[in-house]
């Protein structure tokens, strides 16, 4: 279908209703893409798999990508959406997986639909291989039943498709069950890493760190890909989440910088950097620098940026705007920041559309699995043209090629606003970002202020890995998952010192009679750790959840809530 959007765009600042509220529109230009060679040629099949998929020739951040990958490096891919970071990390698994059909990877994702995006995109890759020769693939979370669960423990596959909850509380705490898995654990994905900030990234540094420990404990050293798209310091937050030290890698110069593509390298210079020897992907590194990849050779699109101050209400506008769009076949997706206007809009929305009503549907949250899914399949091929949602579909779950974006208000950070926007345009078809002001304060700075916007760069993901409330709860988790050395490097950090003592004073840590580890008291202490908040869980006898409040200085971020895994499980009595 032809797209119709710059008639859209057209059409909407010549309207005598449209254009006295328009307050700003800028056109962000569009991008060609910039390609790559790997240092080394890929084995015949994968070479197979990008030619099924008509890839000639990687785009230069993939390259880069999975050349650092091969070379047995950790790595930060911090790249503008719709970029292709999956591949940067799964065509290295795939050849990871011919070399060595035992290897391990595990993925982890902060929703369930990316997780079985990544399950259906990487299905895809081997989908034209004889079946003995495809790598293995699971989902491992709170809607996997009691019985594959087993099977799954039981046989591990070659990639683990999880999220940092059941890895919490279902796998570090019964690693004996996992002993195959673990022991071959070559590389670990930490998708959407920007999420892992505030207290669930505080909560998440010391998860990492636990689950390295417990892989060195079975001889396995495995390396991470961390993959984000808008963060104002990818460095500073990968470094924290793993603990080391990181580097900018150079790359090629930056273009047509913008709110929508702000993680370019500022380097100017084209000389790839130097890798060194390839080794094998449990080789130790000589240093604990990681490379930064900030440059995006996808290409982009033409887009439209447009500010509205409705004069009617937001909701209303939106509603005028979106069925402007559908008759031009425009398929879009609009924004709200809350469960109930999302449903309103969608109802009002279908009211107004005549022919198109049934080609509407809200999307949110709080829909049982079997409906997210059967509307994102809907979106995906095309019987939808339109999906009214909350921020759940702001990360990158493949919902198909969308050409306008309505956001019902300025979502509140950088971060998703270009989040949001980056779900047009995927295909590189020229696409809109209208944003329709509220009447809050932030709101009509912006939509006033448009420069102020553009030249903001994405908000910092603050975590504070060394809160002494976290690391106490993660130190009692870690003694109870292997014995806690005395002079474990862990147990250096101010923090750490701090809770140990803490935890020794309350009875919760015990100390070995020659005085060279500690343990733990209680059995399962996972299961009062809430990863998503400063809230400790003591389980009762009949299970009921009593809350204690935790003392989480200098962390920002989510606020404590009901003690629920990503299942939506109850924590207490969480089993695998």
């Amino acid at each position: 279908m032809q797209n119709n959007v710059a008639d859209y765009i057209r059409s909407l600042l010549a309207s005598e209703r449209f254009a006295r509220q328009v307050t700003h529109h800028r056109v962000l230009p569009a991008r060609e893409a910039r390609y790559g060679e790997t240092r080394r040629p890929w084995p015949r099949a994968i070479a197979g798999v990008l030619r099924e998929r008509g890839i000639a020739s990687l785009y230069s951040h993939q390259a880069l990508t999975a050349d650092t990958v091969r070379a047995g490096r950790d790595v930060v891919v911090a790249t503008p959406t719709a970029s292709g970071k999956t591949l940067c990390y799964s065509l290295p698994i795939l050849e990871k997986c011919l070399q060595d059909p035992d290897s391990r990877a595990l993925m982890l994702f902060p929703l369930k639909a990316l997780a079985q995006d990544q399950l259906a995109a990487f299905g895809e890759l081997t989908g034209h291989w004889p079946e003995a020769a495809r790598p293995s693939i699971a989902i491992y979370d709170g809607d996997t039943t009691a019985h594959f669960r087993r099977k799954i423990r039981k046989n591990p596959p070659n990639v683990l498709i999880t999220n940092p909850e059941m890895l919490h509380l279902a796998i570090l705490p019964f690693h004996e069950q996992w002993t195959t898995f673990l022991a071959s654990l070559s590389l670990v994905v930490v998708d959407e890493a920007h999420t892992y900030r505030g207290v669930l990234g505080s909560h998440i540094s010391q998860l990492f760190r636990r689950l390295n420990r417990i892989c060195a404990r079975y001889a396995a050293r495995p390396n991470f890909v961390f993959c984000t798209a808008t963060v104002g310091n990818p460095e500073e937050l990968a470094g924290n989440l793993l603990g080391r030290e990181l580097v900018q890698e150079k790359g090629l110069p930056s273009e047509n910088a913008s709110p929508f593509s702000p993680l370019l390298s500022p380097s100017s210079s084209s000389e790839p950097v130097a890798l060194g020897t390839e080794t094998s992907f449990n080789a130790p590194q000589e240093s604990v620098d990681i490379p930064v990849i900030r440059e995006s050779g996808a290409p982009t699109g033409k887009r439209h940026m447009v500010f509205i101050d409705p004069e009617d209400s937001p909701s209303t506008t939106a509603i005028a705007l979106l069925k402007a769009a559908l008759a031009r076949g425009l398929r879009t997706i609009v924004y709200c920041r809350s469960r109930r206007m999302t449903e309103l809009i969608a109802l009002w929305a279908a009211d107004k559309a005549g022919s198109f009503a049934g080609r509407i549907s809200a999307y949110r949250a709080g829909f049982l699995p079997e409906e997210r899914r059967e509307i994102e399949a809907r979106m995906s091929d095309g019987q939808l043209l339109a999906v009214v949602t909350t921020s759940a579909l702001e990360l990158g779950i493949d919902i198909g090629s969308l050409d306008v974006c309505i956001l019902v208000g300025y979502p509140g950070t950088v971060i998703s606003t270009m989040q949001r926007g980056g779900r047009v345009g995927r295909a590189g078809q020229e696409s809109a970002v209208l944003l329709v002001a509220g009447e809050d304060a932030l709101d009509q700075y912006f939509i006033h202020q448009p420069d102020a916007f553009f030249g903001r760069e994405p908000e910092r993901a603050v975590i504070n890995p060394d809160n002494e409330v976290i690391v106490k709860r993660h130190l009692e988790c870690a003694a109870a998952e292997l014995p806690l050395p005395s002079d474990d490097p862990w147990l250096r950090g101010p923090g750490a010192q701090a809770a140990l003592r803490e935890l020794e004073r309350e009875g919760l840590l015990l100390k070995s009679a020659d005085g060279r580890e500690w343990v733990a008291a209680r059995k399962r202490p996972q299961r009062h750790v809430d990863l998503r908040g400063c809230i400790v869980y003591h389980c009762g006898r009949r299970g009921q959840a009593h809350r204690q409040r935790g003392r989480a200085s200098g962390v920002q971020g989510d606020a404590p809530r009901r003690g629920l895994s990503a299942s939506g499980e109850d924590v207490c009595g969480q089993k695998p």
